[in-house]
């Protein structure tokens, strides 16, 4: 009797042992890691350098790092659109969408177009910037077809880790009127982000969120982005990054969860000495959340990110 219950005790725990829930120092939790980066331009003063420097010039001095990476993130603040009509606001962006070569060359796997300036060529220009991220295999968030395809999360299962991205914007495309009928950005609504959190923990491991939030060229966050970056950690989100103040905010971690209030400017050619300071968040990301946090420091040098080895 003895060896059968022995039996039935070394079957049940090489069954728990296949389901993935016992672990042990021979079997560990998978690993991947993912990196953050901040705001990416591809007009303007960048395009520029684009033109005279080719594609490889962008991302030269940070590559290691971001091809490194099982997932690499930004936030791309501009459209990609040779047709889109500018709208008439005081800033207002339009990219070459050739240019994006650069940031899949890089090793970037997802981008938010939850922003301020998603809309900037019109829902037109939104539609042809999909299409163009869709040709280059990078994936979008906070942007879609209506609100609801916006909304909707990026699922990476990468490594043995399945990650969902939600991308939320907090400030108001200027001059457009916003509709969820058509393409469109997805806009943070404080009474469902906790909601949609939980929805998306229960398709992912690991619930990734980035907001479009804050004060310009401000270096400390607002009392309300801390309540609400800790909400959503409360809710099930392993990790909040932030960006819209083109410079760098505090990261915190809370609750096992790491909040990165903003990541500041990554490829940009705003002139404000405040906006030179940049940064790489690197993370190890297992089922259970955050494992390891690095923050890499980076330098907009010539309106392109360098790495400050040695810092």
């Amino acid at each position: 009797m003895l060896t059968l219950w022995r039996a039935i005790l070394i079957a049940a725990l090489v069954a728990l042992i296949g389901l993935g829930l016992w672990e042990d120092n021979n079997h560990p939790l998978p690993m991947i890691t993912f990196v953050a980066a901040g705001d990416v331009l591809l007009d303007r003063g960048i395009a520029r350098k684009i033109k005279a420097n080719g594609l490889d010039w962008p991302f030269e001095k940070v590559a290691s790092e971001l091809g490194a990476a099982d997932i690499a993130f930004c936030n791309l603040e501009c459209p990609l659109s040779d047709d889109g009509i500018k709208i008439s606001k005081p800033i207002c962006f339009r990219a070459n969408p050739e240019y994006l070569q650069c940031v899949a060359d890089a090793g970037f796997d997802v981008v938010s177009s939850g922003n301020n300036h998603a809309l900037d060529c019109g829902r037109n220009g939104l539609v042809e910037t999909l299409k163009h991220l869709d040709g280059a295999g990078i994936r979008c968030a906070g942007a879609g077809a209506d609100l609801s395809a916006a909304s909707a999360p990026v699922i990476m299962d990468v490594g043995g880790v399945k990650v969902a991205l939600l991308a939320r914007n907090m400030l108001f495309p200027e001059v457009i009127w916003y509709r969820t009928d058509v393409p469109t950005v997805a806009q943070l609504d404080e009474s469902k982000i906790e909601q949609q959190i939980r929805d998306a923990k229960a398709s992912a491991d690991v619930v990734v969120v980035s907001v479009h939030w804050g004060v310009e060229y401000q270096k400390r966050s607002e009392d309300w982005q801390i309540a609400l970056g800790r909400k959503m950690i409360d809710a099930g989100a392993s990790l909040v990054l932030g960006h819209h103040s083109h410079c760098t905010q505090p990261v915190e971690r809370y609750h096992g969860g790491v909040i990165a209030y903003s990541l500041g400017n990554f490829l940009f050619d705003s002139p404000q000495p405040v906006c030179k300071e940049s940064m790489i968040l690197k993370c190890r990301l297992s089922k259970e959340g955050v494992s390891d946090l690095e923050i890499v420091p980076v330098r907009v040098k010539g309106c392109r990110p360098v790495l400050q080895t040695g810092t």
